[in-house]
Protein backbone atom coordinates (compact mmCIF):
# COMPACT_ATOMS: atom_id res chain seq x y z
CA UNK A 1 0.00 0.00 0.00
CA UNK A 2 2.98 2.64 -0.47
CA UNK A 3 1.65 4.16 -3.77
CA UNK A 4 5.43 5.48 -4.47
CA UNK A 5 7.80 5.15 -7.81
CA UNK A 6 11.13 6.45 -7.08
CA UNK A 7 13.17 7.79 -10.26
CA UNK A 8 17.20 7.95 -9.86
CA UNK A 9 18.75 10.72 -11.83
CA UNK A 10 22.39 10.79 -10.95
CA UNK A 11 22.25 12.71 -7.63
CA UNK A 12 18.56 13.61 -7.22
CA UNK A 13 15.49 11.58 -6.28
CA UNK A 14 12.42 12.46 -8.50
CA UNK A 15 9.72 10.57 -5.58
CA UNK A 16 5.91 10.43 -7.37
CA UNK A 17 2.97 9.90 -5.10
CA UNK A 18 -0.38 8.50 -6.57
CA UNK A 19 -3.16 8.77 -5.51
CA UNK A 20 -4.25 5.89 -2.75
CA UNK A 21 -7.35 3.39 -3.31
CA UNK A 22 -10.84 4.83 -2.68
CA UNK A 23 -12.07 4.43 0.54
CA UNK A 24 -8.21 4.99 2.29
CA UNK A 25 -6.98 6.08 5.33
CA UNK A 26 -5.68 9.32 3.43
CA UNK A 27 -3.59 10.23 7.12
CA UNK A 28 -2.29 6.56 7.17
CA UNK A 29 -1.14 6.91 3.22
CA UNK A 30 0.56 10.43 4.44
CA UNK A 31 2.13 8.92 7.00
CA UNK A 32 3.88 5.68 4.86
CA UNK A 33 4.87 8.26 2.40
CA UNK A 34 6.59 10.15 4.91
CA UNK A 35 8.31 6.86 6.10
CA UNK A 36 9.28 5.96 2.77
CA UNK A 37 10.93 9.10 2.12
CA UNK A 38 12.24 8.88 5.22
CA UNK A 39 13.92 5.62 4.55
CA UNK A 40 15.13 6.50 0.90
CA UNK A 41 17.16 9.42 2.87
CA UNK A 42 18.53 6.98 5.62
CA UNK A 43 19.95 3.98 2.76
CA UNK A 44 20.84 6.36 -0.22
CA UNK A 45 22.84 9.07 2.19
CA UNK A 46 20.76 11.62 0.17
CA UNK A 47 20.07 14.82 1.90
CA UNK A 48 16.48 16.59 1.33
CA UNK A 49 17.80 18.99 -0.87
CA UNK A 50 17.92 16.39 -3.54
CA UNK A 51 14.75 14.69 -3.06
CA UNK A 52 11.75 15.90 -5.30
CA UNK A 53 8.22 15.07 -4.84
CA UNK A 54 5.26 15.02 -7.43
CA UNK A 55 1.96 14.42 -5.43
CA UNK A 56 -0.48 13.10 -8.55
CA UNK A 57 -4.38 13.20 -7.16
CA UNK A 58 -7.80 13.87 -7.72
CA UNK A 59 -6.97 14.64 -11.50
CA UNK A 60 -4.21 17.11 -10.90
CA UNK A 61 -0.77 17.12 -10.33
CA UNK A 62 0.25 19.17 -7.34
CA UNK A 63 3.98 19.88 -6.39
CA UNK A 64 5.17 19.04 -2.58
CA UNK A 65 4.43 22.61 -1.19
CA UNK A 66 7.47 23.08 0.26
CA UNK A 67 9.39 22.74 -2.67
CA UNK A 68 11.64 25.04 -4.08
CA UNK A 69 9.95 27.63 -6.54
CA UNK A 70 12.54 28.13 -9.10
CA UNK A 71 10.71 26.47 -12.39
CA UNK A 72 13.10 27.46 -14.82
CA UNK A 73 16.17 25.98 -12.98
CA UNK A 74 17.32 22.88 -14.91
CA UNK A 75 19.83 19.79 -13.62
CA UNK A 76 22.05 18.11 -15.74
CA UNK A 77 22.49 14.80 -15.84
CA UNK A 78 24.70 11.41 -17.11
CA UNK A 79 23.51 8.66 -18.93
CA UNK A 80 26.47 6.47 -19.64
CA UNK A 81 28.42 8.90 -22.23
CA UNK A 82 25.22 11.47 -22.91
CA UNK A 83 24.30 14.46 -20.20
CA UNK A 84 21.22 15.97 -20.46
CA UNK A 85 19.48 19.06 -18.58
CA UNK A 86 16.10 17.88 -16.99
CA UNK A 87 13.50 20.13 -14.99
CA UNK A 88 11.85 18.14 -11.83
CA UNK A 89 9.57 20.97 -11.82
CA UNK A 90 7.26 20.37 -14.29
CA UNK A 91 4.91 17.42 -13.16
CA UNK A 92 4.41 16.27 -16.43
CA UNK A 93 8.00 15.15 -17.97
CA UNK A 94 11.49 15.66 -16.65
CA UNK A 95 12.97 15.89 -20.05
CA UNK A 96 14.26 12.40 -19.55
CA UNK A 97 11.61 10.00 -19.84
CA UNK A 98 13.32 7.45 -17.94
CA UNK A 99 11.37 4.35 -19.46
CA UNK A 100 13.04 4.96 -22.74
CA UNK A 101 16.54 4.35 -21.28
CA UNK A 102 16.55 0.62 -23.37
CA UNK A 103 15.58 2.91 -26.53
CA UNK A 104 18.17 5.26 -26.77
CA UNK A 105 20.78 2.62 -25.59
CA UNK A 106 19.41 0.89 -28.89
CA UNK A 107 19.86 4.03 -30.80
CA UNK A 108 22.99 4.69 -29.57
CA UNK A 109 23.63 1.10 -30.88
CA UNK A 110 22.85 2.26 -34.21
CA UNK A 111 23.93 5.40 -34.90
CA UNK A 112 27.34 5.10 -36.18
CA UNK A 113 27.36 7.25 -39.78
CA UNK A 114 23.67 7.30 -39.89
CA UNK A 115 21.04 10.48 -41.15
CA UNK A 116 18.83 10.35 -37.96
CA UNK A 117 15.32 11.71 -38.02
CA UNK A 118 13.49 12.13 -34.75
CA UNK A 119 9.78 12.52 -34.92
CA UNK A 120 8.19 13.83 -31.86
CA UNK A 121 11.72 14.46 -30.76
CA UNK A 122 10.97 16.68 -27.68
CA UNK A 123 13.72 17.49 -26.05
CA UNK A 124 15.90 15.67 -28.29
CA UNK A 125 17.20 12.78 -26.00
CA UNK A 126 16.93 10.29 -28.53
CA UNK A 127 19.20 12.80 -31.00
CA UNK A 128 21.88 13.46 -28.13
CA UNK A 129 21.95 9.41 -27.97
CA UNK A 130 22.81 8.93 -31.78
CA UNK A 131 25.54 12.36 -31.55
CA UNK A 132 27.43 11.12 -29.35
CA UNK A 133 27.36 7.64 -31.26
CA UNK A 134 28.68 9.45 -34.26
CA UNK A 135 25.96 9.95 -36.01
CA UNK A 136 26.60 12.08 -39.12
CA UNK A 137 23.71 13.83 -39.48
CA UNK A 138 20.50 14.34 -37.31
CA UNK A 139 16.95 16.32 -37.68
CA UNK A 140 14.78 16.27 -34.96
CA UNK A 141 10.98 17.53 -35.35
CA UNK A 142 8.80 18.64 -32.85
CA UNK A 143 5.74 21.04 -32.75
CA UNK A 144 6.85 22.72 -29.23
CA UNK A 145 9.25 25.43 -29.36
CA UNK A 146 10.00 25.10 -25.96
CA UNK A 147 10.64 21.61 -25.87
CA UNK A 148 13.16 22.26 -29.19
CA UNK A 149 14.88 24.68 -26.83
CA UNK A 150 16.30 22.17 -24.25
CA UNK A 151 17.14 20.18 -27.20
CA UNK A 152 19.40 22.50 -28.56
CA UNK A 153 20.56 22.84 -25.22
CA UNK A 154 21.14 19.38 -25.04
CA UNK A 155 23.14 19.64 -28.25
CA UNK A 156 25.58 22.29 -27.02
CA UNK A 157 25.85 20.15 -23.45
CA UNK A 158 27.16 17.60 -25.41
CA UNK A 159 29.46 19.48 -27.66
CA UNK A 160 27.43 19.28 -30.76
CA UNK A 161 25.28 21.94 -32.86
CA UNK A 162 25.22 23.71 -36.39
CA UNK A 163 23.12 23.16 -39.54
CA UNK A 164 24.56 19.42 -39.66
CA UNK A 165 22.10 18.91 -36.70
CA UNK A 166 18.57 21.03 -37.42
CA UNK A 167 15.81 21.09 -35.33
CA UNK A 168 12.14 22.04 -36.87
CA UNK A 169 9.42 22.97 -35.21
CA UNK A 170 6.14 21.82 -37.16
CA UNK A 171 3.20 19.11 -36.90
CA UNK A 172 5.38 16.25 -37.57
CA UNK A 173 2.24 15.09 -40.09
CA UNK A 174 2.18 17.76 -42.00
CA UNK A 175 6.36 18.02 -42.20
CA UNK A 176 6.33 14.44 -43.36
CA UNK A 177 4.09 14.73 -45.98
CA UNK A 178 6.45 17.47 -47.65
CA UNK A 179 10.01 16.21 -46.83
CA UNK A 180 11.69 14.67 -49.84
CA UNK A 181 14.89 14.33 -48.08
CA UNK A 182 15.97 10.24 -46.87
CA UNK A 183 16.95 8.88 -43.74
CA UNK A 184 19.38 5.67 -42.37
CA UNK A 185 17.23 5.55 -38.65
CA UNK A 186 14.18 7.29 -38.05
CA UNK A 187 12.14 7.06 -33.99
CA UNK A 188 8.81 7.50 -34.72
CA UNK A 189 7.77 8.26 -31.08
CA UNK A 190 4.06 9.23 -30.99
CA UNK A 191 2.83 11.29 -27.92
CA UNK A 192 -0.48 9.43 -27.81
CA UNK A 193 1.91 6.08 -27.40
CA UNK A 194 3.55 7.23 -24.48
CA UNK A 195 5.71 10.22 -25.30
CA UNK A 196 3.48 12.50 -23.51
CA UNK A 197 1.47 15.26 -24.58
CA UNK A 198 2.03 17.56 -27.63
CA UNK A 199 1.04 20.44 -27.81
CA UNK A 200 -0.36 21.40 -31.82
CA UNK A 201 -1.05 17.43 -31.96
CA UNK A 202 -4.41 16.14 -33.64
CA UNK A 203 -7.20 14.32 -31.65
CA UNK A 204 -7.33 11.48 -33.92
CA UNK A 205 -4.12 9.38 -32.81
CA UNK A 206 -4.85 5.89 -34.40
CA UNK A 207 -5.43 7.32 -37.51
CA UNK A 208 -2.16 9.70 -37.98
CA UNK A 209 -0.36 6.57 -36.77
CA UNK A 210 -1.44 4.68 -39.78
CA UNK A 211 -0.25 7.88 -41.72
CA UNK A 212 3.00 8.73 -39.51
CA UNK A 213 3.71 5.75 -40.25
CA UNK A 214 3.39 5.28 -43.99
CA UNK A 215 4.88 8.43 -44.75
CA UNK A 216 8.00 8.32 -42.27
CA UNK A 217 8.87 4.67 -44.13
CA UNK A 218 8.94 6.47 -47.69
CA UNK A 219 11.40 8.61 -46.23
CA UNK A 220 13.51 5.38 -45.18
CA UNK A 221 17.03 4.57 -47.10
CA UNK A 222 16.90 1.50 -48.82
CA UNK A 223 18.88 -0.59 -45.76
CA UNK A 224 17.44 1.77 -43.14
CA UNK A 225 15.87 1.02 -39.77
CA UNK A 226 12.81 2.83 -38.38
CA UNK A 227 11.61 2.84 -34.44
CA UNK A 228 8.44 2.82 -33.67
CA UNK A 229 8.00 3.62 -29.63
CA UNK A 230 4.41 1.89 -29.13
CA UNK A 231 4.41 2.79 -26.03
CA UNK A 232 6.32 4.05 -22.60
CA UNK A 233 8.58 0.77 -22.44
CA UNK A 234 8.25 -0.86 -25.70
CA UNK A 235 8.96 -0.21 -29.72
CA UNK A 236 8.82 -1.78 -32.91
CA UNK A 237 11.48 -2.41 -35.51
CA UNK A 238 10.71 -1.56 -38.77
CA UNK A 239 12.86 -2.39 -41.69
CA UNK A 240 12.74 -0.75 -45.37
Amino acid sequence: DYNLALDLYDRWILATEYPPAPGANHRRTGDRFNDALRVVREVLAMPHSRIFVHRIGAGKDRRDPNARTDQARLFEVAELCCRYLVSFFDNRDTGLPLARRSLRFLLGGAASGATFLNLFGGTGTATVAVLVNNGFATTTVDPSAALLQRARANFALNGFGGPQHGTIQEDCLRWLAQCRSTYSLILLNHPASGGGPRAGTSPRPRLDQEELLRLAMQRLTREGLLLFAADAVSYTHLRA
